[in-house]
């Protein structure tokens, strides 16, 4: 009888050391279970996470101001998404640029810069107006945002006007006029002492001594000149009185 008693409460210790060994193994695989769990979301988060080169440049937009050459109309710089030969982006990235002046919104374009190799893209925008100031903005987007800045400065064109009487000939003297960044017409007033030369189209039907007005040769606003003969001698530079009509005063100079 003590015999009985005694297996059945030593194979009831051997049972419940059996269950409650089951379930520690059960607990410790669940616990490696979510360890390696969060171990692989932290591979996955890491790897998704991991950055993409990305390069968006220019050879203008720097964040400074610029100065342009008096008079200029057009401007031009190139975007690059690249720092170097070596270095470039391994995304696309799609660029807008907008060009402001003072008061609107005056140029908008889109492009893309393709990924996997450098490459450049020329923006040119013309028509801006010499006196004014612009700001250029080039925003890149490809997974990530950059903008690139630049404020442009046109000075206004400086505009001369000059004059000079070649009287190297004994029969006539000839009027050089030329002009430098000044579009406009141009009046002349001979001497009396002097025949306009007729055959000239600017002088024909001109008398002698009467002023004329040139609204043709300085149409263009870079360096344009007429040379105009006189026929007659013995006068100066100084009895010519020519005029723009303008703020621009012409000066005597010699040619070169």
């Amino acid at each position: 009888m003590l015999n009985k008693v005694q297996n059945f409460v030593f194979g009831d210790k051997r049972r419940t050391a059996t269950i409650v060994g089951v379930v520690m193994f059960l607990c410790a695989l669940l616990v490696i279970g979510v360890v390696y769990a969060k171990y692989v979301r932290s591979v996955e988060g890491n790897g998704s996470a991991v950055m993409k080169e990305f390069y968006f440049t220019s050879d203008l937009l720097d964040g400074n101001q610029h100065t342009l050459a008096a008079g200029s109309t057009v401007v031009s710089f190139t975007l690059s998404n690249h720092a170097d030969a070596l270095r470039y982006s391994e995304v696309d990235i799609n660029y807008t640029v907008e060009i402001n002046d003072a008061n609107d919104l005056i140029y908008y374009s889109e492009g893309v810069l393709v990924s996997g190799s450098t490459n450049d893209d020329t923006i040119t925008i013309s028509d801006l107006t010499p006196g004014n100031t612009y700001t250029i903005t080039a925003t890149g987007n490809g997974g990530y945002h950059q903008e690139l800045t630049a404020t442009i400065v046109i000075p206004e064109a400086e505009s001369h006007l000059y004059y000079y009487l070649d009287t190297s000939n004994t029969e006539f003297v000839i009027l050089t006029v030329w002009a430098q960044g000044y579009s406009g017409a141009v009046t002349i007033t001979p001497p009396n002492s002097v025949i306009p030369d007729n055959t000239d189209v600017v002088m024909r039907g001109v008398n002698v001594g009467a002023a004329f007005t040139d609204s043709v040769s300085f149409a263009d606003n870079g360096y344009s000149s007429h040379a105009y003969r006189f026929f007659g001698s013995g006068v100066s530079v100084e009895q010519f009185i020519v005029s723009s009509g303008t703020s621009v005063e012409a000066e005597v100079r010699s040619p070169g």
